[in-house]
């Protein structure tokens, strides 16, 4: 596979390829922030954790139209998450 500790974007590349280690070090990389984002704003442990994990599911149910900005997935991810408390 290359250089697992590569870049998002060369990380997602392979994802969508099918490396599953790929998208398993993007997930790794960037759960925690995701986490702490959705802390903030839910207020509960449980929730902030579904909503992460919803967060990288819809990373890649949506994987035809995610955009790389600045060489990373984590702005889209950022954007995602507020969406997923919705009712």
């Amino acid at each position: 596979m290359g250089n697992i500790e590569s870049g998002d974007e060369g990380l997602w590349s392979r994802s969508i390829k099918g490396e599953g280690e790929a998208f398993r070090v993007l997930y790794a990389r960037h759960r925690n922030r995701i986490f702490r984002h959705a802390y903030r704003l839910s207020g509960d442990r449980h929730d902030a954790e579904d909503i992460m994990a919803t967060a990288f599911l819809e990373l890649w149910r949506s994987r035809a139209k995610v955009r790389i900005v600045e060489g990373s997935v984590l702005p889209w991810l950022l954007v995602i998450w507020p969406w997923l408390l919705e009712p």
